[in-house]
C-alpha cells in the first residue's frame, strides 16, 4: 500500500508541475478538501479554481519534491500518507537560476478506496519554512 500511495502522490505533484494542475481535482473525492496553511478549498471546483488562478498568472516552473514518506493504515480502505514537500519554483521557463526551495511543508493526505480506486478525501499542506525569490505572495 505504501508503494501504491507514494506513486499516487508522485503522480499528483507531477500533474501540478507539468500541467499546471489542470487534472489535479480528479485525484480528489467530489467533496474532497485541499488545505494550504489553514485556507480550505472544498470540492473539486474550488480546487480547480486554485490551479486555474495559478496558471492565469503566466509562465511558472515548479517542482514539488516529496520526501520521508510515512503511511498509517487506518482500515483496508482508508490510509494516511504523510511526507515532507520541498517546493522549488519561480516565474518563467527553464533554465532558471538554481535557488533554495520557496517552501518546505508537512503534507498529510487522507486517502480512501472505493471500488478498488484510491482518492483523496483531504490533503493538508502546512508550511514549515517559506519565502525567498519565487515564493507565491498571498
Amino acid at each position: 500500500m505504501l508503494v501504491e500511495l507514494h506513486a499516487l502522490e508522485a503522480e499528483y505533484w507531477y500533474e501540478v508541475d507539468h500541467n499546471f494542475g489542470r487534472s489535479a481535482p480528479t485525484f480528489y473525492e467530489p467533496a474532497g478538501t485541499f488545505t494550504i496553511a489553514g485556507n480550505v478549498l472544498r470540492g473539486r471546483e474550488e480546487i480547480a479554481g486554485f490551479y486555474r488562478r495559478r496558471e492565469e498568472r503566466g509562465e511558472r516552473t515548479a517542482r514539488h519534491v516529496i520526501a520521508n514518506p510515512r503511511l498509517t493504515v487506518v482500515t483496508a480502505d482508508h490510509a494516511r500518507f504523510e511526507s515532507i514537500m520541498l517546493l522549488y519554483a519561480d516565474d518563467g521557463v527553464p533554465v532558471l537560476e538554481s535557488k533554495p526551495p520557496v517552501m518546505i511543508a508537512d503534507v498529510t493526505t487522507e486517502y480512501v478506496r472505493s471500488g478498488g480506486t484510491w482518492s483523496v478525501r483531504a490533503r493538508t499542506l502546512q508550511p514549515i519554512f517559506e519565502g525567498g525569490v519565487g515564493a507565491i505572495k498571498a
